[in-house]
């Protein structure tokens, strides 16, 4: 999951520029999970961070697997392309926890980014 996570950075890092500067991995752009417990009995918390035309397909896939979606927001305003970051949790076993993390890493990258350019519009 690392590489998918450096990978999705490196995306972001080359789309994404805020006020002038480039945003990194180290200023939480970024996905992951942690995992707690045994194999039977394990609980999982993360972030996503997704962009807008992912925001319906991310959660379904988390909910259809049992895990719960926390808060969904963002951190900036006016980026392009606006990358939104969801929470989640869950308990079950750790390998139902993990295929419901990876359904949902499934849905990301799959569409092209929604977003208007706002360049000029101020």
């Amino acid at each position: 999951m690392k590489r998918f996570s450096e990978a999705r950075s490196q995306d972001y890092r080359a789309l994404l520029k805020v006020l002038r500067s480039v945003i990194n991995a180290r200023m939480g752009l970024n996905t992951w999970a942690a995992f707690v417990g045994t194999q039977e009995d394990a609980g999982i918390a993360g972030d996503i961070a997704m962009l807008e035309n992912e925001v319906t397909p991310v959660p379904k896939a988390l909910r259809k697997n049992g895990l719960d979606v926390v808060p969904i927001h963002h951190h900036m305003t006016e980026e392009q392309p606006l990358v939104i970051f969801l929470h989640y949790r869950g308990r079950d076993p750790a390998e139902k926890l993990a295929i419901g993390f990876t359904a949902a890493l499934g849905e990301l990258g799959k569409g092209a980014p929604a977003h208007t350019d706002h360049a000029g519009s101020h």
